[in-house]
């Protein structure tokens, strides 16, 4: 990636040495002058011309971004070649470098821009030594973006940071709205049985952080037994409400159970999005695993509390 202090040298100056170059297509032209309704009429008729870069590397998708194009035509350009994202000028700048010093008040616009190479090592590094992922960052108050990184990058719900933390814990913490809650459980449904380091189930933490009822009803149904389950201080998730005075509905929510309804079967075979792997779970104790039981006995049909 390029520092800022090497592309603030061209501020000023864009259209200077860059422009002076040949372009290779007529849509780089209509992006130098900054006629951005000319470019999107184009655009939508010459789709490869997306694909082309100039004697200098540089792709419409960096002009436009760097020119300070209408969010509506990057948002075109990306949507008709996504692989843009990742071209370098040959100077060595993606088209992200220019929008972070443009554009950088768009954090959705910031997010589609990012280099497929780099989603990847990111989330490789995040394998490894349990830093933040993308997504876990955007769950703090970045709700939008952080929606359409779920569903670009399913897997990174499923990734823990260094406190145990998935995804789904940052954004509960933060009072996410209730379709960010449904996306990481969709892409991540074991998920909702994750306890972090602390030992505190999602759960745990929408008792603690006074999420909206709807929000709660959503991450209780996905796991029922968490109502049941204590963190490594020996709190259910009641304790943490009745701490916090919610109404009475969030407390008879969150009031422990007697006994979890058992399935018809032992164990359930379920599929897993994010992972990209089956989990196991025990219908009868709601336990979960990623390794087949021992008593599994072939039971493939997935099911859930009853």
């Amino acid at each position: 990636m390029t520092s800022t202090a090497q592309l603030e040298s061209t501020a000023g100056r864009r259209n200077s040495s860059f422009a002076a170059a040949p372009t290779s297509t007529e849509l780089h032209a209509l992006c130098w002058k900054d006629d951005w309704e000319g470019a999107s009429n184009r655009m939508g008729s010459f789709r490869s011309e997306l694909m082309e870069g100039d004697a200098n590397g540089i792709f419409p998708l960096h002009i436009a971004v760097w020119h300070k194009a209408p969010a509506s035509v990057v948002k075109e350009m990306i949507e008709l070649a996504p692989e843009a994202v990742s071209k370098k000028t040959t100077s060595g700048y993606y088209p992200l470098d220019y929008a972070k010093l443009f554009n950088n008040e768009d954090e959705e616009m910031l997010a589609k821009l990012e280099p497929t190479e780099q989603k990847e090592e990111e989330e490789k590094a995040a394998i490894q030594d349990g830093t933040q992922t993308e997504l876990h960052k955007l769950c703090y108050f970045k709700f939008k973006p952080a929606m359409a990184r779920c569903q670009t990058h399913q897997i990174e719900a499923s990734y823990q940071d260094e406190n145990g933390d998935l995804p789904l814990h940052c954004a509960l913490e933060h009072q996410a709205p209730l379709n960010l809650i449904e996306a990481l459980l969709q892409a991540h449904p074991g998920g909702a049985w994750h306890k972090n380091k602390a030992g505190k189930l999602p759960l745990h933490v929408c008792a603690q952080h006074w999420v909206k009822v709807k929000v709660l009803r959503a991450v209780k149904d996905a796991y029922p037994a968490a109502v049941n389950a204590t963190d490594n201080y020996g709190e259910l998730p009641l304790v943490f409400a009745q701490r916090n005075a919610p109404d009475q509905e969030i407390l008879q929510m969150l009031t422990p159970k007697d006994g979890v309804t058992p399935g018809k079967k032992k164990w359930g075979k379920h599929w897993d999005e994010g992972s990209q792997s089956y989990y196991y779970l025990n219908n009868f104790t709601q336990e979960s695993t990623w390794e087949e039981p021992a008593d599994f006995a072939g039971n493939e049909a997935a099911f859930f509390n009853g």
